[in-house]
């Protein structure tokens, strides 16, 4: 996830002109990654359990759960990447006049 958010970033960075309808394009787009960011951050409240249960488990049973084990481990950089797209959408569609819907803010509120 790091890698495509890290190409999103340069492609900002290149400060591409957009045209009024790029802009509202844009704003939807920010809009729709406002709401999974927003999602995403309630996945990490059930991730949280799951790695308290996980801590509490028996050894014997670790075997058979190590996708929660694989999940529990990298939700905290997944959870950066994810809140590093929206902070730099943000910063992009602020610098570039365009409305930034305000589901985008209560999902960064919320991070």
């Amino acid at each position: 996830m790091s890698a495509s958010t890290d190409a999103v970033a340069a492609e900002l960075a290149k400060q591409p002109v957009l045209d009024a309808q790029s802009k509202a394009l844009f704003a939807t787009g920010l809009g729709h990654l406002a709401t999974g960011v927003h999602k995403y951050v309630g996945v990490g409240k059930n991730v949280k359990v799951m790695g308290s249960s996980l801590s509490s488990a028996s050894p014997l049973m670790l075997p058979k759960l190590q996708s929660a084990v694989y999940v529990v481990s990298n939700f905290p950089s997944s959870m950066t990447s994810v809140s590093t797209a929206l902070k730099n959408a943000i910063s992009f569609a602020q610098s570039h006049d365009i409305p930034v819907p305000a589901d985008a803010t209560q999902a960064l509120a919320a991070l």
